[in-house]
């Protein structure tokens, strides 16, 4: 009997923001502005200082050609 080893992993709102702009090459500044957020704000969202409610969450997956339910998904192992 072979045992898998893969556990599924949950990222946080923060962690999928962080990966999907670095996945796609945009700065901090170029979303930000995209989302029509300051900076600031926007990094906290990064940060996890913040959490991103479910519009904002709409309109960074709408920067990436994704649904709020493929948001939802990233980084998950199925």
């Amino acid at each position: 009997m072979k045992i898998s080893l893969l556990r599924t992993i949950n990222l946080t709102p923060a962690q999928k923001i962080v990966e999907l702009r670095l996945k796609h090459d945009i700065s901090i500044l170029e979303l930000a502005a995209k989302l029509r957020l300051t900076v600031s704000t926007y990094k906290e969202l990064e940060n996890g200082n913040s959490y991103p409610t479910e519009r904002m969450i709409r309109k960074i997956a709408k920067q990436y050609g994704l649904t709020y339910d493929e948001f939802l998904a990233v980084g998950e192992n199925k």
